[in-house]
């Protein structure tokens, strides 16, 4: 008798962790923004391998990426802050955007 009842606490307690462990990363997910763009040139052609720069104005930590064959670049999982983004690629002028604000679950374009 003693023994089922430690078998089904057991299994009682590795069933709670595991939705504690699911929630808690969702939860997690949560907390984070992200911020994603396009850098084209003046004619509206899109720029392929510019080097994307996002510089966190709290922190100093710094993220940086390059841009899609369509210009496009994404920085997923930003923690709400202040940015400076700055997009550079030789033979153009570099473009900057300063103090972008992220926040929570919010996507910035």
């Amino acid at each position: 008798m003693r023994c089922r009842r430690v078998r089904g606490f057991a299994s009682l307690f590795f069933v709670n962790c595991a939705i504690f462990a699911l929630t808690g990363l969702t939860a997690f997910g949560q907390t984070l923004g992200q911020l994603t763009g396009r850098i084209t040139d003046s004619s509206g052609g899109a720029v392929a391998g510019a080097s994307v720069t996002l510089l966190n104005l709290a922190t100093n930590a710094e993220r940086s990426t390059v841009t899609t064959g369509d210009g496009d670049y994404t920085f997923a999982s930003v923690p709400p802050g202040v940015y400076n983004v700055k997009a550079t690629h030789p033979g153009f002028r570099a473009a900057v955007a300063n103090r972008v604000e992220v926040q929570v679950q919010q996507t910035v374009r």
